[in-house]
């Protein structure tokens, strides 16, 4: 066994234990009047998922929640053999996904070559911008433009 194996603090397994009680304990409790099944799940997983990107991480309790969705059976467009694989292509394959990630490549080359320490020193060197927020938004609108 490798030296590099790292030890997880048993407060991880804490905070796990108590997302995966909201994810997989709130379905079960009885809804409340205007509150269904269905709602009660969607409820269970969001609370879970919100505590876990708290206390945890952001990429897997996502993931996680999105694969309760899709296992619950409750959603009809998403129910038998083919749940997962429609939750998924109907999540990542949005246009507004795909664009963002293109735009988080975009911006994370324009932030490796630095491009954007000389962005912010040649907009403090303005004069007609200091002490006026707006007009240095529509400045800088103007010039992504």
């Amino acid at each position: 066994m490798s030296d590099t194996v790292k030890k997880v603090h048993w407060t991880y397994w804490l905070h796990l234990a108590i997302g995966l009680g909201l994810m997989l304990g709130f379905p079960l409790l009885s809804p409340i009047e205007p509150i269904t099944e269905v709602d009660m799940t969607v409820l269970g997983v969001f609370l879970g998922m919100v505590y876990l990107w708290s206390a945890l991480d952001s990429t897997w309790p996502s993931i996680l929640g999105l694969m309760l969705i899709a296992l619950s059976g409750f959603v009809p467009e998403l129910s038998g053999y083919n749940a997962v694989k429609n939750l998924f292509l109907n999540v990542f394959g949005a246009e507004t996904v795909i664009v963002l990630v293109l735009g988080m490549v975009l911006f994370a080359g324009v932030e490796y070559v630095s491009c954007t320490k000389y962005m912010a020193r040649f907009f403090l060197k303005i004069k007609l911008l200091e002490g006026r927020p707006y007009v240095f938004l529509f400045i800088f609108l103007l010039v992504l433009m």
